[in-house]
């Protein structure tokens, strides 16, 4: 059985604010650079990258994926680490662009990948 842990901890999920968790996770990284305290509930989330997706869906700044149209929250200190900002302009997450990372300065060449550009920045 799991043992609630309570203490001088409180979950930093501004929407949570839980103090009492069965575990404490890691979260995203701090200005200090110690790592967010969050709940079990929270912190699951935050490793699963459906943070946004569970407490951020009625806030603004969500823009999607260049690549693969997942919706991304921008500008979340949650989502920081899965948001890329694209040379062309855009964002795309980070499993595109790692995945197609030799392919990004090579945007004439593969118009299939980038068709969602617009015209003029498509072409070198």
């Amino acid at each position: 059985m799991f043992q609630v842990k309570t203490g001088s901890k409180m979950c930093m999920n501004a929407s949570c604010g839980s103090t009492s968790t069965v575990e404490w996770k890691k979260g995203w990284p701090l200005r200090s650079g110690a790592l967010a305290d969050l709940c079990f509930r929270c912190g699951s989330a935050y490793e699963t990258s459906l943070f946004c997706e569970t407490f951020h869906l009625d806030q603004s700044g969500w823009r999607e994926c260049y690549l693969c149209n997942k919706r991304l929250h921008c500008g979340c200190i949650a989502s920081k680490l899965v948001v890329e900002f694209m040379d062309y302009g855009g964002v795309g997450c980070s499993t595109c662009t790692n995945c197609h990372q030799p392919n990004l300065g090579k945007i004439g060449e593969n118009p299939g990948l980038f068709s969602r550009l617009p015209n003029e920045q498509a072409t070198y």
